[in-house]
């Protein structure tokens, strides 16, 4: 039988990489141009965008939750109308030629949307590939990668294009317009697996646009298809089944939501949050300052970045081969991996003057990039379920979103006080308290999905 998934996880990838206007190096060949036309100073550009990564941060765990107790088209619907709407009022700005306050506030409100936005998506995709794909999660994860690397690594390129041709504020007008005239239909698609989503039934009780085969996968166990017509029967199934949270159509109950909370004590949990912090925070600090760095150590920034090129490749083949042999690979040693590899990458890096640790640290890159993919798209299922996976999504986000506005900002201390060296240092040591700390709690690495 056709899993409907496939056809989720195409619009998905298209959704998640065209929002590839909306990430940092998309902005970058029109900041000069928008810092004249706007009077505003590329410092004030870099620190509302800053801010606003920071407070997205801070809201996507309740975006997460939002994820679970709503449909998907009609969360989507949201962001996408937030994404449009964000660059057609930047582009507005040079038509109406408000005074730079304005324009700042402007730009901050509109930042703040379109990260929150383009987090919402990547949450969706990874959420989407979890619920679908349970018996083959490891090569929708490694599709979904290949696919994302393939679009989102040209967008770059495609901004810089556009800016050579097109002025800024006509770019950015067109891509509001299109957001909110072909992916606002679009995203209609994109559901949940297979339960029946809030708002999907008709006053009968019936449910809308539903084929026959929708209700050989109810998983809610209280609903008697025999009585799907009644609404009164229907309305006493949805209240008495706890089953039915994560589709959202009926109202979390008291303890509903207590049972939603419960994976939030779990160790195991925090552990990989912080891992997926960390990870972010040593990673976005490394690219930021990777030439300064490279004159640090000695080592030519154009062989390193040259070296980098080829980590997308690595990285891909990692989430398709470890994702095939997961099952056989286990939650466990998946994470002692993650965090020897992370070892590995920080304790090369010091060294990367010399051409043989440079190319092990590329491949040690790529693969550890590789491993993050599988954590976030295959192990948190794996342990804590797919019920409340938006909401487990979303902290995770969150956790990355906060590493990469802090981690730049961690190393320039640290350089100002002392030297990179110290800083990798201090990264260093934490990665093994890490390794450490997971030999300890690996006894509530106990996977919850069979």
């Amino acid at each position: 039988m056709f899993n409907y998934g496939w056809v989720v996880l195409v619009i998905t990838v298209l959704l998640e990489g065209l929002s590839g206007f909306g990430r940092t190096a998309s902005f970058s060949p029109f900041l000069k141009d928008v810092c004249r036309d706007l009077a505003v100073t590329s410092a004030q550009i870099s620190f509302i965008y800053g801010l606003a990564n920071l407070l997205t941060g801070i809201a996507l765990p309740h975006i997460g939750r939002w994820y679970d107790r709503y449909p998907t088209k009609y969360f989507l619907r949201v962001f996408v109308m937030l994404f449009g709407g964000a660059f057609i009022g930047m582009s507005a700005l040079k038509i109406i030629a408000a005074p730079p306050f304005f324009n700042f506030f402007v730009l901050f409100c509109a930042f703040i949307a379109i990260r929150m936005s383009v987090q919402s998506y990547m949450l969706t995709g990874r959420c989407m590939v979890a619920a679908w794909f349970k018996e083959n999660r490891g090569f929708a994860t490694g599709l979904t990668c290949l696919l994302l690397a393939s679009v989102a690594s040209s967008m770059p390129h495609l901004n810089l294009r556009l800016s050579r041709f097109f002025a800024w504020q006509h770019v950015w007008l067109t891509v509001g317009i299109f957001w909110l005239c072909v992916m606002l239909f679009v995203v209609r698609w994109i559901k949940k697996p297979p339960a029946v989503e809030k708002n999907d039934f008709d006053d009968s009780g019936k449910q809308k646009n539903a084929a026959p085969s929708d209700l050989e996968h109810r998983t809610d166990e209280n609903f008697d298809i025999s009585q799907k017509n009644t609404p009164e029967n229907f309305e006493k199934s949805a209240n008495s089944s706890q089953k039915t949270t994560s589709s959202g159509f009926t109202p979390l109950p008291s303890s509903a939501k207590t049972t939603a909370e419960t994976f939030k004590t779990s160790p195991a949990l925090w552990l990989i949050m912080t891992m997926l912090f960390f990870k972010a925070f040593q990673m976005t600090a490394l690219a930021f300052h990777l030439v300064p760095l490279c004159e640090a150590f000695g080592a030519r920034a154009e062989n390193v970045t040259l070296c980098l090129m080829g980590t997308p490749v690595v990285t891909i083949l990692t989430t398709f081969v470890a994702g095939h042999f997961f099952e056989k690979i286990g939650v466990r040693n998946t994470l002692f991996l993650f965090l020897m590899l992370d070892i590995s990458l920080l304790y090369s890096f010091q060294y990367i003057a010399n051409n043989f640790i440079l190319c092990m640290y590329g491949l040690t890159a790529g693969a550890y990039w590789g491993m993050r993919q599988i954590l976030a798209y295959m192990v948190l299922p794996k342990i804590f379920g797919t019920k409340h996976i938006g909401t487990v999504n979303g902290w995770a986000s969150a956790y990355l979103c906060l590493g990469s506005a802090t981690g730049p900002y961690f190393f320039a201390k640290c350089h100002e006080a002392r030297s990179y060296l110290f800083a990798l240092n201090l990264c260093q040591g934490f990665a093994v308290l890490l390794l450490f700390v997971c030999l300890i709690l690996q006894k509530h690495f106990k996977p919850r999905e069979t």
